[in-house]
């Protein structure tokens, strides 16, 4: 029997290391793909990286991501490596005496300790030799049968890596590698959009005789999204300006996409001379031709220079504000349904170009500033659009004066620089008058 009991004392507590060994596994990965399921772009990744939510559970005190760029490594990101290896060593070749090079060449993960490194990589071991760092772990991130990078992870008292270690590492490296290769993707994607909405915005302001106007565009903070908000200033018959500010439905390339297209075609009703309710109606059924799901908002304002008598419309899109010498205030302009409305939705409106968009007229004053904005610099968070309304009255009192337009809008948008998440994009236009009243 005492043979018998040991032996089972034995197997429970092999078993109960094999339990714990576990635990500790899954909690490893579970913590690394939390950390890595926010990550979008590959800044997102680096900050994760080199996060304590994943160097806590590897146990690990260094980490370090080395990429290849046109023929040479370069580090991205490093915590807890030695100081003066992250002066010296940001660049490096195929070549080089050290482990990194060494896996981007093999394409294999490399455990090493102390020893190895004293005797191996003559390079490196200046930099170990007045440490504490006893292991490493040099991964190969690949993805797609791809190698986009190598993760560095050093240890301070391990002495070596058993085979259950080196299989979670792997497998931690594969976690990284897809969340690395994900957030490539999306920057270059992000930046191709980017680069296809700054084309379809406006590349400078028309200069308009006797007006001063500023325009700003902020795009989302929070997940790092492009989307369909617009600005546009037009010159008209007769002298007369438009002023524009529009949002297209939804954060991707194809509202940008869409966006562009409806600026273009409102510019060009405008130069047509068409009436603000007329050129509404023919863009809210220029978007609906486009066999496009997305609806559009969107205020325009047909204004004269010269005299201040101006027409506004809007299409479920926020009214004006003015700046007057007693103070800020908001138009009461009735709107129309928002642009591209399909049929059906409502029943009295199964035709979009058939909607009302009734016509507000309003004087703009010599001293005044008109303000043309999308939502996004009026909701965020819990805020609803009464309060974003009240703040942008005040920060128009307190902003400069008609004269110091650009200023103004970099005192509005600052506003909104300190919000945290900020889900929406913003396009801000101001507008006054430099001509005096007749």
């Amino acid at each position: 029997m005492i043979g018998v009991l040991r032996a089972e004392l034995h197997y429970a507590e092999e078993r109960s290391v094999l339990e714990s060994e576990r635990r500790h596994q899954a909690g490893v990965v579970q913590a690394t793909t939390t950390a890595l399921s926010q990550a979008l772009g590959v800044e997102d990744v680096l900050t994760a990286l080199t996060s304590h939510e994943i160097l806590g559970p590897v146990g690990a005190v260094g980490i370090s991501l080395t990429v290849l760029e046109h023929n040479r490594l370069r580090r991205l990101a490093t915590v807890g490596m030695p100081p003066k290896y992250v002066r010296e060593v940001e660049y490096g070749r195929l070549d080089d005496d050290r482990p990194i090079a060494e896996v981007f060449q093999s394409q294999k993960a490399l455990f090493v300790t102390r020893e190895d490194i004293r005797a191996n990589y003559s390079m490196l071991w200046p930099y170990i030799k007045g440490t504490g760092f006893t292991a490493s772990a040099v991964l190969p991130l690949m993805a797609q049968a791809r190698l986009t990078g190598v993760l560095a992870i050093l240890y301070e008292g391990k002495k070596g890596f058993s085979p259950e270690e080196r299989n979670l590492l792997t497998a931690l490296s594969a976690t990284v590698a897809q969340a690395f290769q994900r957030a490539l993707l999306y920057d270059e994607e992000h930046a191709m959009a980017v680069g296809l909405q700054q084309a379809m915005l406006p590349a400078r302001i028309e200069a308009v005789p006797g007006m001063s106007v500023a325009a700003r565009y902020r795009p989302a903070r929070a997940g790092h999204q492009i989307g369909g908000d617009w600005y546009d200033v037009m010159p008209l018959p007769e002298g007369r300006v438009g002023l524009v500010v529009g949002d297209v439905q939804g954060h991707d390339i194809q509202a940008a996409a869409v966006m562009g297209q409806l600026r273009t075609a409102l510019r060009a009703y405008a130069t047509e001379g068409h009436s603000p309710a007329a050129l509404m109606s023919r863009a809210s059924t220029f978007l609906r031709d486009l066999d496009t799901e997305r609806l559009a908002t969107c205020v325009y304002v047909s204004l004269g220079p010269a005299t201040g008598s101006a027409e506004v419309v809007r299409a479920g899109h926020p009214s004006p504000h003015i700046r007057t010498a007693r103070g800020s205030i908001q138009l009461t302009v009735e709107g129309g349904p928002p642009l591209g409305l399909p049929p059906g939705l409502p029943l009295s409106l199964a035709d979009p170009s058939d909607a009302p968009y009734p016509i507000h007229h309003f004087h703009l004053g010599r001293q005044e500033t008109l303000l043309l904005c999308t939502d996004g610099l009026l909701e965020f968070h819990d805020t609803d659009m009464a309060a974003g309304e009240h703040q942008i009255q005040m920060l128009l009192d307190s902003g400069p004066g008609p004269g110091e337009l650009d200023r103004l809008a970099e005192h509005i948008v600052a506003s909104i620089e300190d919000r945290q998440g900020q889900e929406d994009d913003v396009a801000l236009l101001l507008a006054s008058r430099t001509t005096p009243d007749p």
